[in-house]
């Protein structure tokens, strides 16, 4: 009898284990779910569309830009580092901005798009990266971050393909970039 009954408990707790064992390995661990959620490429369209420039593609004429922009847009000019630079600003209802569009000069005279510089917390990248950001929340949503430093105005990028976050690092020397988890983002560029 002790036999018998030995036989059955052994049988219940192998039974209670498997059902265990099951239970454990239909679950995923936290570790190898955070690596593979990691973005490699920025939807830009997206981007575009949030600043009101749907079905606009980089290098199109600034005329057909503002013939099928949705957000009102201006003539403006930017002062950096490198000079002083006519742009036109993406505004929002209330008038603030939320973009400046840069341009050259095509062969034959036309304003082409050369670059988007979202200076406006207003807009994000479609997996919540806006101005102000920390360096830190970058580097928990992309995984294939570049850190670039230029020599005239000591910028830092951290660049994640057509896409550049301007950090708020400086950094003259391109061969020794030094960042810290904290810097933030002052602007996002479309390239």
């Amino acid at each position: 009898m002790r036999f018998f009954l030995f036989i059955v408990g052994f049988s219940l707790l192998s039974a209670c284990q498997t059902e265990k064992t099951s239970e454990e390995n239909t679950s995923t661990p936290p570790s190898t779910e955070t690596a593979s959620s990691k973005v490699s490429t920025i939807d830009v369209q997206a981007m575009m569309d949030a600043l009101g420039l749907a079905g606009i593609e980089m290098r199109t004429s600034m005329a057909e830009v503002l013939e099928k922009a949705s957000q009102k847009i201006e003539r403006g000019s930017v002062e950096n580092g490198e000079g002083l630079f006519d742009v036109y600003k993406v505004l929002n209802e209330q008038g603030a901005e939320l973009a400046n569009l840069y341009y050259v000069e095509g062969e034959d005279g036309t304003e082409i798009l050369f670059d988007i510089e979202i200076t406006s917390d207003q807009i994000a990248t479609p997996e919540g990266i806006r101005v102000g950001d920390p360096l830190s929340k970058l580097r928990d949503v992309y995984d294939n971050i570049k850190i670039t430093g230029s020599e005239i105005e000591g910028w830092t990028h951290a660049q994640v393909g057509k896409v550049a976050f301007r950090l708020d690092a400086y950094n003259p020397n391109p061969e020794q970039v030094s960042v810290q988890e904290s810097d933030k983002v002052l602007h996002i560029t479309i390239r």
